[in-house]
């Protein structure tokens, strides 16, 4: 495992470009340490309503949102019990794009904003996104234009002085073209 990024390196982050086989060596690192793992497949996803659903379904939401709320929920988990973060790995993500595609980029564009909430409470939260190359182009061409957007809020509003960039891990993405 000396060859993949460590949980420990950032407080959250969102990984894409991971294999399954080293997705899993993530899992079990965050397991020896003692985090919650959550595996969210969202392959059956059909529309925003249905993905609402299953991340109230999966999260144990207190009752039905929108996706404002969601972020509020994704960010406050304290339900789960842990103390020692969280590992989240999103499956699926290629039958969602040919499903859904504004389905994937609405739960896509709400990630960094709740790292960031995570990353201001105290927990450590890392999202692993498993899929297609170009998948995960379009998963981080949305990530990075999140996180910009994040930043400028922050230049604009005085409350919102300690947003930062969320750390996107890219694992083998150095040959990626395209971007």
């Amino acid at each position: 495992m000396a060859d993949i990024p460590r949980l420990k390196q950032n407080a959250v982050a969102i990984h894409i470009g991971y294999p399954a086989d080293v997705a899993e060596q993530l899992e079990a690192e965050a397991r020896a340490v003692d985090m919650s793992v959550i595996r969210l497949d969202v392959g059956l996803v059909k529309d925003e309503s249905s993905l609402l659903e299953l991340l109230a379904q999966e999260f144990l939401f207190p009752g039905k949102t929108g996706f404002d709320g969601a972020i509020s929920y994704l960010a406050d988990l304290e339900w789960f019990g842990t103390e020692n973060g969280f590992l989240i790995i999103v499956t699926g993500l290629d039958v969602l794009m040919n499903a859904a595609t504004r389905s994937l980029n609405r739960l896509i564009a709400i990630l960094p904003a709740v790292l960031d909430r995570m990353r201001t409470r105290g927990t450590r939260c890392h999202y692993v996104l498993v899929g297609s190359h170009s998948v995960l182009q379009s998963c981080r061409k949305i990530l990075r234009e999140e996180n910009r957007k994040l930043l400028e809020a922050a230049e604009r509003y005085p409350w919102l002085h300690d947003v930062r960039d969320v750390p996107l891990v890219e694992y083998g993405m150095r040959d990626w073209v395209g971007d």
